[in-house]
Order: structure tokens, then C-alpha cells, then sequence
């Protein structure tokens, strides 16, 4: 394997993890302002998807 290619394979990864850790951090607090206001039992999925700014079937 190239060390050009590794390199490129290696930058990609990064890019990612921070956008990940941003959408893992946003649904985090979507849920704990849903709880808040609605309550466990009365929050979906769904809702907290929404309030996140995430489509229902992101990766």
C-alpha cells in the first residue's frame, strides 16, 4: 500500500469522526431538552431526530 494512499485513507477517517461526534452530541441534547419539556415516556425517536436537525435514517 502507498504511503500517498494510507495518508488519504487516514485524512478521510478524521473528517469524519468530528462530524460524527457533532451529530452523536446534537442528539444527545435534543433528547435532554425533549425529556425536559415532554417527558420520557412522551418523546420518540423521531422527535428527537428532528429537533437534532437529522434525517430519520442517517448513518
Amino acid at each position: 500500500m502507498s504511503s500517498a494512499f494510507t495518508s488519504a485513507a487516514a485524512s478521510a477517517a478524521e473528517a469524519v469522526i468530528p462530524a460524527t461526534e457533532s451529530a452523536s452530541q446534537r442528539l444527545a441534547d435534543a433528547a435532554l431538552e425533549l425529556f425536559a419539556e415532554r417527558g420520557y415516556g412522551n418523546t420518540t425517536v423521531l422527535d428527537i431526530a428532528k429537533r437534532a436537525g437529522l434525517a430519520k435514517n442517517s448513518p
